[in-house]
């Protein structure tokens, strides 16, 4: 190095730093290239196509809704989206609620059936649900197997094999209905703490006639399934109500749609509790989403990334949702607007002053029609009066004879 030059900066090889290279000493390897960084596909984050179809085809017949129901517990805190595998008990805790499923055993193989699972599990619970609303404890599940299949939203048609919807339907009927469920609420008052749990089998009798090879046999008929007096009475108490063709554009529309339909139930329930309570927006930290839906992610950030796919797709089906995340706080807001609009391309009629609805009329409404979305109806009556070429004058009166006729076919 000649007086005045300064040192070459960055790496040497050893060699100089001791003053002698050896000429067995093997280079220095060139350094490995950067790793490159996968970019996560936006196709999850896009509607599905299909989805958007079938929410089209529903949209354009809102009188014929198909009403269904759940029970709130099924909402608080979610089945497993994915076989948990051999396990004693599966948990799942939302705050103060605990949910356990027990799974039965098979006598004849002397292993456990498993914990239901998964959108068939769900579809399940819905199908039992509506059922015993209807029938009672004593449930009939239908002519034959495949009607029974359609009652639950699935296609007896899709697929063969063990990934058919016939045999993995009776999977989870066998998982679900020999299990045991615990519902543990638990609550503190001053400086006591008060917990309250319900141990309870699913039922006290199933009888079913199975002959996959001929699934619309007539014999399917005498099969039932009477429910144990205390889950019966749990899962009748407060059943929150859905449109059974939503789920079933969601469940046909996706793979692995489990989580997207406990969001689309839970988001029902939520929003119709936010329209009785006048409330537009409601904070929950991500942390107890996840707790709620997503158990199976490890890693908060896995189950956002989820998260924020699904509601994708359930805002295609609930188009009064929509939400924001700031600091892992997920706000949920209530959009008012009509989900079924089918005319002036979802905008909202525009209609004199005179001629709109007025604010006492609306709290009317509200007194004599609770858990009814009034501005959706509003925009239909709009609607309707375009169409119509209604004249003028006495709108209040007229939106609510509307609205009775309305609800009262929509019910």
């Amino acid at each position: 190095m000649s007086d005045g030059q300064q040192p070459e900066r960055g790496m040497v090889h050893i060699g100089s730093v001791l003053g002698y290279v050896s000429p067995n000493m093997p280079s220095m390897p060139p350094p490995k290239p950067a790793k490159k960084t996968k970019v996560r596909s936006k196709k999850n984050n896009q509607p599905n196509a299909k989805l958007i179809e079938a929410v089209a085809e529903i949209e354009s017949k809102p009188d014929k809704e198909k009403r269904a129901h759940i029970s709130r517990e099924f909402v608080q805190c979610s089945m497993p989206h994915r076989d948990p595998g051999k396990t004693e008990a599966w948990v799942r805790r939302n705050g103060n609620f605990t949910l356990m499923i027990e799974p039965g055993f098979d006598p004849k193989t002397k292993r456990s059936l498993g914990v239901p699972f998964g959108e068939n599990a769900k579809l399940l619970a819905i199908w039992l649900e509506t059922e015993a609303i209807k029938q009672g404890k004593c449930i009939k599940f239908g002519r034959s197997f495949n009607d029974f299949l359609r009652a639950c939203g699935c296609n007896p048609d899709t697929g063969g094999g063990k990934r058919s919807a016939a045999k993995s339907m009776k999977n989870q009927m066998q998982r679900f209905f020999n299990a045991r469920f615990s519902f543990e609420f638990s609550e503190v008052y001053a400086e006591q703490k008060l917990e309250t749990r319900f141990n309870m089998n699913v039922a006290r009798k199933v009888q079913y006639w199975w002959d996959l090879k001929s699934p619309d046999q007539g014999s399917f008929f005498d099969s039932e399934i009477v429910l144990d007096e205390e889950f019966y009475k749990a899962i009748t108490a407060n059943p929150i109500s859905i449109d059974l063709r939503e789920v079933i554009a969601l469940k046909n529309s996706l793979k692995h749609s489990a989580f997207a339909l406990d969001l689309y139930i839970w988001a029902k329930h939520r929003l119709y509790r936010m329209e009785q309570t006048g409330q537009r927006e409601v904070p929950i930290s991500l942390e107890a989403l996840r707790q709620q839906f997503g158990g199976e992610y490890g890693r908060l950030l896995d189950f956002k990334k989820a998260l924020i796919a699904m509601l994708v797709q359930v805002k295609e089906v609930i188009k009064t949702l929509d939400y924001r995340i700031e600091n892992n706080t997920f706000i949920l807001i209530l959009q008012r607007g009509n989900r079924r609009l089918t005319k002036a391309e979802g905008k909202t009629p525009q209609l004199p002053p005179s001629d709109q609805v007025s604010e006492t009329a609306i709290g009317e409404f509200r007194q004599s029609f609770p858990g009814w979305d009034v501005y959706a109806i509003i925009e239909e009556f709009y609607q309707w009066r375009i169409d119509k070429k209604e004249q003028s004058g006495n709108t209040d009166r007229h939106f609510m004879s509307y609205a009775r006729t309305w609800i009262s076919r929509n019910r």
